[in-house]
């Protein structure tokens, strides 16, 4: 399967990068908003509730303050996605639709990339085999008359690229026998059952077949539903987890649904893909779902970096609305703007869709939502006798502390005159009052659990953090000298004036020699070119975090001056620190003239102050 790669010239690269937009290919990934001339969103690299994730449109790249990942556009998809540097620069170039003919042969790939690319290979020529059948032969007439009774379009069926897999379990393996697949690559795949005489049954058979794709839009997965009824087999059929699928972590639809959620700043939760299929038939078209389990923290921190509001749509039946109370919790441990779609009659949204059709569902999904509050009010009444007088107050601490939650002054004033009305044996001001007491248990329960999460952090981890947000003055002032070098032609010019300067960092003493080497190579600079030109990982991330700490672009000679001052002071200051030491050692041994000589050095050091 192997083949040699295509070199790809460098002007090919440096034309993508130049026309490849920072910011819009971000944007995919992240929900970035304007801070100033930069963009700032949550980081895709870490988990975090407060965006230190940076983007400078100007500059053309990344850093984040958080986990100190930086660098330009292909180096965001290498950390991504973990592809290397050749496949970047083709995905920079298929998301801006860019011309690009080269392709990438397997020498650039690791031993896991390669065996991922198999897999991909395998399930996007099975899509491709499945469509084929559903739609243009007879075996697949019966599926097809199935879906379009259930009111699915050509349009539909070749968007979702929905198949059949036939009732003949030899089909797959027969028309995969010409290809160079090993059995290890057969049973990684998921698609197939190996018998003992080593035939190869197909794991899906008679039924319509419904690929899975991930962010890129790249097939990784099934999910199979039967054709005809019969009680002995599961109505749906998933793919087993593979080294490309984990159900927990994806999101069926995220793919073609992140452009409309980026241009709407929400997303629709459903529980299947049928209801997904259905609400884009109706013009929902930024809806996503779980893959068959409850939806989770992974789940919700991908949709927390690109949207702020998420509206779920979930069965109406009472398993619907238990599903919906666990999202709530998890939702709601994110800084995220919640709307609730309650489907009625028990229906789901396909079954609405089915019975009301796709125009009523539509204004129901942008006009019918209810409040996570609204929701709570009828799902904590399910089950309650509310005429029993210990049922009811039940109720009303419960709802007091779903209450508790509600930031809005205003709602909180509404709701709570709402629960007077209905419950008029309770005062405004006695509701008030247990309310404020639920306000301080919930506060002391959030003090108490931050602070037990920060005792379970790691030594290295609390270092970590405050490396990350501490620099001395003597980084700081050579981070800035480092900064003024390579901005300032001035400065470059006149190279004489730092001959015998070197910095105290060695990052930045590596990044300055790279940067004099980079411009013995080019004619002009370019950051955004020289992180292309860096190797070194710590080289980038320092590199982008210099460029987007650093405001001002001019020096003056005056600030050149006192900025070398600066470095001069902190050196010298440094050099007492260690002579102190060595003092302090001499003495314990009882050596009295080192302990004279290195006191007559540190009066002379601190002369120089």
């Amino acid at each position: 399967m192997g083949f040699m790669a295509i070199r790809i010239p460098p002007q090919v690269i440096d034309t993508i990068r130049e026309k490849t937009s920072i910011v819009n290919v971000i944007s995919q990934y992240v929900q970035l908003r304007k801070t100033g001339k930069n963009y700032s969103g949550l980081c895709p690299f870490h988990s975090e509730k407060t965006p230190s994730f940076t983007v400078a449109e100007d500059k053309q790249i990344y850093y984040c303050f958080g986990c100190s990942k930086g660098g330009n556009v292909f180096q965001f998809f290498q950390d991504l996605e973990g592809i290397s540097f050749l496949e970047a620069v083709k995905r920079a170039a298929q998301i801006e639709q860019i011309p690009f003919s080269y392709e990438i042969g397997n020498k650039s790939k690791s031993d896991k990339q390669q065996e991922n690319s198999l897999l991909l290979e395998m399930y996007e020529k099975a899509a491709t085999l499945y469509h084929h059948l559903l739609i243009n032969t007879e075996v697949g007439q019966f599926a097809l008359s199935y879906l379009e009774n259930r009111g699915m379009t050509e349009e539909i069926i070749t968007t979702f690229q929905i198949g059949f897999a036939p009732d003949d379990r030899n089909f797959l393996a027969e028309a995969f026998s010409k290809d160079l697949w090993s059995e290890e690559d057969y049973l990684e795949s998921g698609l197939f059952t190996i018998r003992e005489d080593g035939r190869k049954l197909s794991r899906f058979h008679n039924r319509i077949m419904f690929p899975i794709r991930d962010e890129q839009g790249r097939v990784i997965a099934f999910s199979g539903r039967i054709l005809n009824k019969d009680k002995d087999q599961a109505k749906y059929l998933n793919s087993p987890e593979t080294k490309l699928f984990n159900k927990s972590r994806v999101l069926y639809n995220f793919d073609l649904a992140r452009a409309t959620i980026r241009k709407t700043d929400e997303v629709f939760l459903f529980e299947g893909f049928m209801d997904v299929i259905a609400a884009w038939s109706a013009g929902i078209k930024n809806g996503v779902a779980s893959m068959g389990t409850s939806f989770n923290k992974e789940q919700l921190t991908g949709l927390s970096r690109v949207v702020k509001k998420i509206v779920i749509a979930y069965d109406g039946d009472f398993p619907g609305q238990a599903a919906i109370q666990r999202a709530i919790g998890e939702i709601q441990t994110q800084i995220l703007d919640i709307q609730v779609l309650l489907i009625p009659e028990l229906l789901d949204p396909d079954a609405y869709v089915q019975k009301y059709g796709q125009k009523a569902f539509y204004e129901f999904a942008m006009h019918g939502r209810s409040s996570v509050f609204e929701f709570q009010e009828k799902y904590l009444k399910i089950g309650k006798n509310l005429a029993n007088e210990a049922e009811r107050v039940a109720y009303i601490h419960e709802i007091l502390d779903e209450l508790s939650q509600v930031t809005s002054v205003l709602e909180r004033e509404a709701y709570l005159n709402k629960i007077v009305k209905e419950f008029p044996e309770f005062s405004l001001e006695v509701l008030r009052e247990q309310l404020e007491v639920k306000n301080m248990e919930r506060y002391k329960k959030n003090s108490f659990r931050n602070a037990k999460r920060y005792e379970k952090q790691s030594l290295s981890q609390k270092f970590e953090e405050g490396s990350r947000r501490f620099l001395s003055v003597r980084d700081k002032a050579e981070r800035m000298l480092l900064f003024w070098m390579i901005q300032n032609p001035r400065l470059d010019i006149q190279k004489g004036k730092f001959a015998d300067f070197t910095f105290h960092s060695s990052i930045l003493q590596q990044l300055y020699e790279s940067y004099l080497l980079f411009c013995e190579l080019q004619n002009n600079f370019c950051e955004a070119d020289f992180l292309n030109f860096l190797k070194d990982a710590e080289e980038r991330n320092t590199f982008s975090e210099i460029l987007l700490l650093s405001k001002e672009e001019i020096i003056s000679d005056e600030e050149l001056a006192e900025l070398l001052e600066t470095i001069k002071r902190e050196k010298i200051k440094h050099e007492i620190e260690e002579k102190i030491l060595q003092q302090q050692t001499a003495k314990r041994i009882g050596n009295i003239e080192q302990e004279m000589v290195l006191a007559v050095e540190i009066i002379n050091l601190k002369r120089k102050i």
